[in-house]
Order: C-alpha cells, then sequence, then structure tokens
C-alpha cells in the first residue's frame, strides 16, 4: 500500500471487542436461562438462546479474521454494490413468505430454515463503505458539490426510509447519524448539516404523528410512571432494574427484572440486566470498554494512510459509539425508546457477525499506519483543504 507500512493490529482494540463479546454471552446465559427453560415454544430448552448468540460469536470470530486479513482496500470496489445489496434486502423484509415479522416490526428475512437475517445490520457497513469509496474519489467535493451530495443523501435515504418502515427509528437515526459524522469530517458546510438535521427531525416528528405507538413510546417516556401498568411497564421495570444495582449490584444470576418482569432483557435492555447484577461499578466497566473502543477507533482513523482508509475506520467507530450511547440512554429513559440493541453484547446473530467483521476491517486499517507526516498530510488533502482538520492532526502518534 502506497504511503504505508505494515505494521501489528491494534490489539487493545481487539482485546476490547473479544471482553464485550464475552461479557455479552454470559449476560444472556444469564437473562435467558430461566425464562427459556418455562417456554414451550423453545421445548423448556434453557439453553437455546445462549446457544444461538454461542454460535453467532463463534461465526463472527471467523469474520473478525476474514475482515483483519483481507486487505482494507479490497472492500472499496464493493461499496456500491452493497449499497444495492442492502436496499434489496430492506425490501425483502416486506415480502410475504420471505420477510419475518415478530413483535409488529417486519426487520428479518429468512435465509432457509431457522436461519434469518437482519439487513438493518448489514445496512449500517454498506453505508460507511459507500461513503468511504465516494469521499476518496471526489474528496470534499462530496459533501459540497450538490450533484455528489444529493447522491449521497439519495443513498441514505434509501436505506433509512424502509428501516423507519419496519419500523426502526433508532436505527435509522444512528445509520443517519453515522453519516453525518463521516461528512461532517470531509468537511460538509454547518448551513447544510443544519438542513439535513432540520429534514430530519420533520421526519420524525411527522412519523410520530402518524403512528400512535411512537407517539405512545414519547408519552411514555415524559411521563413513565404515569403508565407503569400499560405504555410506560418497560421503561418503569429497567429503571427499577438499574436503580436496584446500588454499587455493586444485587450479584450475579440474582436479579428479579430478568424474570418476566423487564420485556427484552436480554435484548435492547440487557444493559438493565448487567446493572441489576453487577451495580454502577459494572455498567462503569461496560461505559469504559466502549469508550476505549471510541478511542482506539478514533486513532486508528487518525492513523491511517489513506482518505478511504480514514474514513471506514471513523464510520464504524462512529457505528458503535452511537448505538452503544442511544442504547444506555435508552435503557437509562434519557431518551424515548428506540429498540437499538447494545452492540457485542445485546442478543442477536446478524448484529454480533456484522460487528465483529467491522472489527476485522478496523483491524487491518491498523496494520497500515501512514508511513511520515508529510505524506499523510498530502494523501488526507481534500481540495488543498487539509481533510485530516476534521478528524485529527496528520501523522500525529
Amino acid at each position: 500500500m502506497p504511503n504505508a507500512r505494515r505494521e501489528a493490529p491494534d490489539y487493545c482494540l481487539a482485546l476490547v471487542s473479544m471482553a464485550l463479546v464475552v461479557i455479552g454471552v454470559l449476560v444472556v446465559f444469564d437473562a435467558t436461562f430461566a425464562r427459556a427453560g418455562q417456554m414451550e415454544s423453545l421445548r423448556g430448552d434453557p439453553l437455546y438462546y445462549v446457544r444461538k448468540q454461542a454460535v453467532a460469536a463463534a461465526v463472527g470470530l471467523v469474520m473478525l479474521w476474514v475482515g483483519a486479513r483481507v486487505p482494507y482496500r479490497t472492500w472499496r470496489r464493493f461499496g456500491g454494490l452493497s449499497v444495492l445489496v442492502s436496499v434489496f434486502l430492506l425490501l425483502l423484509v416486506f415480502a410475504p413468505g420471505v420477510g419475518k415479522m415478530y413483535g409488529g416490526a417486519h426487520r428479518w428475512v429468512r435465509l432457509f430454515s431457522g436461519v434469518y437475517v437482519q439487513p438493518s445490520e448489514i445496512a449500517k457497513l454498506s453505508m460507511v463503505l459507500f461513503f468511504a469509496r465516494c469521499a476518496a474519489i471526489h474528496k470534499e467535493a462530496v459533501v459540497r458539490d450538490n450533484r455528489l451530495l444529493i447522491e449521497q443523501l439519495v443513498a441514505l435515504g434509501a436505506m433509512a426510509l424502509p428501516i423507519a418502515m419496519e419500523p426502526d427509528l433508532g436505527t435509522a437515526l444512528v445509520l443517519v447519524g453515522t453519516w453525518l459524522v463521516a461528512a461532517m469530517a470531509c468537511g460538509l458546510p454547518t448551513g447544510r448539516f443544519l438542513q439535513i438535521v432540520a429534514a430530519g427531525v420533520a421526519f420524525v416528528v411527522v412519523s410520530c404523528y402518524h403512528h400512535p405507538y411512537k407517539k405512545a413510546r414519547l408519552v411514555a417516556f415524559l411521563h413513565p410512571f404515569d403508565h407503569r401498568d400499560d405504555i410506560g411497564y418497560q421503561i418503569v421495570h429497567s429503571l427499577t432494574a438499574v436503580g436496584s444495582g446500588g454499587l455493586f449490584g444485587v450479584g450475579i444470576a440474582k436479579g428479579l427484572q430478568k424474570y418476566f418482569y423487564l420485556p427484552a432483557a436480554h435484548t435492547d435492555f440487557i444493559f438493565a440486566t448487567l446493572a441489576e447484577e453487577t451495580g454502577l461499578m459494572g455498567s462503569l466497566v461496560i461505559l469504559f470498554l466502549f469508550a476505549l473502543f471510541v478511542y482506539r477507533g478514533l486513532v486508528i482513523a487518525r492513523r491511517a494512510s489513506d482518505p478511504f482508509g480514514a474514513l471506514v475506520a471513523l464510520g464504524i467507530t462512529a457505528t458503535v459509539g452511537l448505538q452503544a450511547l442511544m442504547n444506555i440512554a435508552v435503557v437509562t429513559a434519557t431518551v424515548p425508546t428506540t429498540g437499538v440493541p447494545l452492540p457485542f453484547v445485546s442478543y442477536g446473530g446478524t448484529s454480533m457477525v456484522v460487528s465483529m467483521f467491522s472489527v476485522g476491517i478496523l483491524l487491518n486499517v491498523s496494520k497500515y499506519p501512514a508511513v511520515v507526516a508529510r505524506e499523510k498530510r498530502e494523501s488526507h488533502s481534500f481540495g488543498g483543504r487539509h481533510w485530516g482538520a476534521h478528524i485529527s492532526r496528520a501523522g500525529s502518534r
């Protein structure tokens, strides 16, 4: 690779990711053991969920290895194709006999017996690869030229809109948020940034107005304890779990909310399960691990040998960071319920596999830092303006 030398991958990032995966598998087991054992639909198999999560983690390890071994520039050629495939899969979730509906949401596509994928998870990585490819080709013009910016927004909307219609507004917001982070790094003018944000806010408001369940979630967020027996039930039990944990928690496997009280205790609200049993100290460990992940991801982006690698690293880091932030904010009732899983930790096969594959790509980018500061400044210069000013000082170590 030009302007780069090969080094060892970022082992700190790898260890942080694996720690989160291991914690996730253990908490999924803890949160589902009793519940799965009493579910007739699962034939009373207490290991049903943890077994599937462990398989997903094993597949994820393979994909992490693939991502770490294949030169990251290889994925540049698949940026456009990955968006087309993602849009196709996102539309397929609404197809009878192919898409799977659960809890009133169309979020899964059936591959074969018992195996489903969640296209919205794939779409997040596709958006990162597509934007990084376009930015590497067109430099700052990707967000400054009207035609190129419209192309970006069309691709973004083609994925975000079907996701929001599933409905999965939280994941759509993560997708848009990741794009905005990358676009700002490339020099998106403040005026256009505000216009895009305003359009997004307007869409959310209109969406809430036309969907009663979204209005109900907003009411539950504002007044959860006034609706503790209906629309505020989940938030109240989430706050109860977090509050019950105290400083050190009630003890591993001793939490009560997971026993048919807290819905989604192993998926979107798994952080509440962990907070109840390990307390503030355990919660801080999770927060520290995600903060360290984001820090190492930004370091990798800063040291990348070319704009494509830097933007891929930034996009993946932003995706994980924003998703973790939104999940924890929902669990603590800081924002309305959105249904976003906690990366690496929440139960979910597609999320696990895609997240670990993304980490593999991030590790590969970390293996090719810029050789010298001057060469990096030149390779990252977009139209005479050092784009690294939006991410980092070039060549910093």
